[in-house]
């Protein structure tokens, strides 16, 4: 009987860590989504797609400390994208800064 009690008590704390990390994972997800950009103000620039364009060569040539997976974030939320797919010809929005 005592070692069925010791595995019970071993139980009931493995479920309470895995409680614990996955309630800590939850609120990390959370904070880390929820990172509020501030609402961009200034100009924008009208690119129109060249043959052989993507995403990440446009972005590429944009001068900024930032990733350049940012910046393409920041390219598909201002036009609306919800894909990276580009077309040759197509008309993007870039901001004048990033």
């Amino acid at each position: 009987m005592e070692k069925l009690d010791k595995g019970e008590k071993q139980m009931k704390k493995e479920i309470v860590i895995a409680i614990i990390l996955t309630l800590i994972a939850v609120m990390a997800a959370y904070f880390i989504g929820t990172k509020e950009e501030p609402e961009y103000t200034g100009g924008y620039k009208i690119h129109t797609v060249l043959p052989g364009e993507t995403l990440w060569s446009i972005a590429g040539r944009i001068e900024s400390e930032k990733d350049i997976r940012e910046i393409i974030y920041i390219i598909r939320k201002d036009n609306g994208m919800t894909e990276s797919v580009i077309y040759a010809w197509q008309q993007l929005q870039l901001r004048e800064e990033y």
